[in-house]
């Protein structure tokens, strides 16, 4: 086809000067194709995209001009939606802009200009107006803009304004964001694979889930940032300039440990709350009373906690839970119903922390829950519920469930209350073999030497690790 023949020309002889003319040529040529030479410059423009070769400029001006078809338009839509930046094709037939390290590329000012006319080519040929999708430059001020599921893998953002903006899944793999604001933006899921993020304002980002695999934040500012369930495998550069991993990033995120005196005063529950985070004891002890005297406003704030992945905060949060005291009881017992077994498991634990007997109804059937974090959570606050518990343990030695059965046994064991003697002796007879070392651990911690011969004969029990466990009681007892 002629007016092929002729874009092909242009796009692989080098020094053209006037490449309108060959445009010019090449539409007078198409146009007797009509629907056949639309389709056929489609082909051309999906190879030239493939390749991102800068000389898909010419071509677009070429398309503006000839009969749409749904193929064209599709391929002028490719071009407006593609990154910059794509994996190597292999043998191309077409220069690439850029190429190397396994990528070929148009350079930002190019892609910006291709990007601008597929928008204008396909108005003319649709019809329709299209926002042109946006483009980020060093420097740029997009601030409050929505940007979600932006592509912009590999790009050159040094200095952009992007506070409160929206990043939300964002591909911002191996892109250069030094010295960017991002205040308050909002980048759950967003992939920042080997991005550079050297002396970012990251305060009050929302980095939840996002991959931050080999991502470098030397002098970023992360104070307020919630980074709970991000990818941090492999290492993160943390603003100190050393490897480390989530937990370590999480301290970066804390601020002045003399914050939560302001939040105190003001009552501030989302600042109490990071101060759980610290790994200072003092730090965190602080935070969990002061949760603990605002009462009933922090209730629901702290189980919500139990929903995230950040997992060394949820014995703390539990803690608090336990200070607040009556108000937090109606909602635990609710959190028990919970989908999440991780819910379920930290609310049963706070409920035992919170002590209140009545709590021993609703946490027994937990007994036999189906998670194993379940049960041992109703297991343990049972526990600490005095005879109400003790009850629930000791009725659960009974279960068909072996796993309950295994769990009770250590738990009865460190009751220190002499009713729990005969159902862990009843336990040493029991046909798993770790209900079994679970009963002859549980009698050396009761303390109770009554247990001595029924211990003696476990000596001769056929699993090792029955007879084991049955020594070590019998010399806590003799």
């Amino acid at each position: 086809m002629e007016g092929i023949q002729i874009l092909v020309e242009l796009c692989t002889q080098p020094g053209i000067l006037f490449e309108s003319q060959y445009v010019d040529r090449a539409v007078v040529a198409l146009e007797p194709e009509g629907a056949d030479g639309s389709r056929a410059l489609a082909k051309l423009i999906d190879e030239l995209l493939r390749c991102r070769s800068p000389k898909i400029l010419p071509v677009l001006a070429a398309a503006e001009r000839v009969e749409p078809t749904d193929e064209l338009i599709e391929a002028v839509r490719a071009v407006k939606n593609a990154r910059f930046i794509a994996s190597n094709p292999g043998p191309v037939g077409f220069a690439p802009e850029i190429q190397g390290g396994g990528t070929v590329g148009w350079a930002n000012g190019t892609g910006e200009e291709i990007r601008r006319r597929s928008v204008k080519v396909l108005e003319t040929l649709t019809g329709a107006v299209f926002d042109e999708a946006p483009i980020l430059r060093p420097g740029a001020d997009m601030a409050g803009a929505d940007l979600g599921e932006a592509d912009w893998a590999g790009a050159d953002l040094n200095g952009v304004n992007l506070k409160g903006a929206n990043l939300e899944g964002a591909r911002l793999r191996e892109s250069n964001l030094a010295g960017a604001n991002l205040e308050g933006a909002r980048l759950k899921g967003a992939n920042l694979y080997f991005a550079n993020l050297t002396g970012a304002n990251l305060r009050d980002a929302d980095l939840r889930d996002t991959n931050l695999y080999a991502a470098t934040l030397v002098d970023a500012d992360l104070v307020g940032a919630d980074v709970t369930g991000a990818n941090v495998q492999g290492g993160v550069t943390l603003p100190n300039g050393q490897q480390g991993d989530r937990d370590e990033l999480v301290q970066f995120t804390l601020g002045d440990p003399g914050e939560l005196d302001a939040f105190i005063a003001e009552g501030n529950i989302g600042g109490l709350v990071k101060g759980l985070a610290y790994e200072d004891d003092r730090i965190r002890e602080t935070a969990i009373d002061a949760l603990g005297k605002l009462g009933e406003p922090a209730v629901q704030p702290l189980i919500e906690i139990f929903r995230s992945k950040n997992f060394p905060v949820h014995g703390p949060a539990a803690e608090a839970l336990g200070k607040i005291g009556p108000p937090a009881f109606a909602p635990l017992v609710e959190a028990l119903g919970d989908k999440n077994d991780i819910v379920r498991s930290n609310a049963a634990r706070a409920l035992g922390n919170l002590g209140d007997p009545s709590a021993a109804g609703a946490l027994t059937p937990l007994l036999e829950d189906e998670k194993p974090l379940v049960r041992m959570g109703a297991a343990g606050a049972l526990g600490k519920l005095g005879p109400a518990g003790l009850e629930s343990l000791i009725g659960a030695v009974k279960s068909e469930n072996i796993y309950t059965r295994r769990i009770v046994t250590d738990e009865l064991g460190g009751s220190g209350d002499s009713r729990a003697l005969e159902p862990l002796l009843g336990c040493l007879g029991d046909t798993d073999k770790f209900v079994r070392s679970g009963a002859a651990s549980g009698l050396g911690k009761l303390g109770d030497d009554t247990a001595i011969p029924a211990l003696q004969r476990a000596l001769r029990d056929e699993d090792e690790g029955v007879r084991e466990k049955a020594k070590r009681a019998l010399k806590k007892l003799t």
